[in-house]
């Protein structure tokens, strides 16, 4: 992982002359985040390896995946710099109030 003058953050995927660019190092830590959290998901439901599991390369293939999904959440309008409903990953949830309506 290599830092760029503009903040970036540069990975080379394990064994190959192949390097991904984050926007930064939230970016890289935000996708890190999603990428173990779903593939925790995964082995829930359906015995897939664990994130610990995984090989390097397997890892480093979720974690873009997992860029990319974020990249088109924040184009779609789906999350929020600094919105107090924001969730952990910085996805806009719903927020719902529910009250006792029995007197």
């Amino acid at each position: 992982m290599s830092n760029t003058p503009q903040g970036e953050i540069r990975v080379q995927f394990p064994g190959s002359r192949v390097v991904f660019t984050y926007t930064s190092q939230a970016e890289h830590d935000r996708t890190l985040r999603l990428a173990e959290a779903r593939q925790q998901l995964a082995h829930e439901g359906s015995f897939l390896p664990t994130w610990q599991e995984l090989t390097d390369d397997e890892r480093a293939t979720s974690q873009v995946a997992a860029c990319w999904w974020l990249r088109a959440a924040d184009r779609a309008g789906l999350t929020a710099d600094d919105d107090v409903t924001r969730g952990p990953l910085g996805v806009v949830v719903d927020a719902v109030l529910i009250t006792d309506t029995e007197d």
